[in-house]
């Protein structure tokens, strides 16, 4: 939203997705993701990861979570038991202060690999954020996970028009 919320909603149908506003019901909203207006919202298909875009330079990375939550029912037919949904901030690039030229993020899209993330920004550039994480084992037998550092790579700068949108190739990864 422009004040930095970001809701999430369950479909009526799915041809529902095409419609704005939404029909369906909104389950969460999560208030103060961003300091001002969210520019893009991107899904991963395999990681359950959320990236949004923010005005305020930002670019988000959120892993989506579901909890059974339990509550009494009013018509005194007992308990019954509704998925919430999560949200929990992983990290955070400052992609207007790594490169004050490029501006604001405009644009997300997860790649192939649900590892990297195409920007296009507010100053016509398209960049790749490298956000993943390393599993290595540790002396026990569970897996324990390692933040790496993000890269950030310039792919083009100075594009001609402004850039709305940008897509992954399946086939190359970005």
């Amino acid at each position: 939203t422009d004040r930095g919320a970001l809701s999430a909603w369950r479909q009526d149908r799915e041809e529902a997705a095409l419609i704005l506003p939404p029909k369906g019901k909104c389950i969460a909203v999560f208030p103060k993701v961003h300091e001002g207006p969210v520019l893009d919202v991107c899904v991963s298909s395999s990681r359950g990861n959320v990236a949004t875009a923010g005005k305020d330079g930002l670019v988000r990375v959120f892993g989506l979570s579901f909890a059974l939550s339990k509550s009494s029912s009013s018509s005194g037919g007992g308990e019954s038991s509704r998925r919430k949904l999560g949200l929990a901030p992983l990290a955070d690039f400052a992609v207007a202060q790594q490169a004050p030229l490029l501006g604001a993020p405009r644009s997300l899209c997860w790649d192939a690999t649900d590892t990297k993330i195409l920007v296009g920004t507010h100053g016509n550039a398209v960049a790749v954020l490298d956000h993943h994480e390393d599993s290595s084992s540790s002396s026990s037998k569970k897996t324990q996970t390692k933040k790496k550092e993000p890269s950030f790579q310039i792919l083009v700068h100075g594009h001609v028009g402004r850039i709305t949108q940008v897509a992954a190739s399946p086939d190359k990864g970005t």
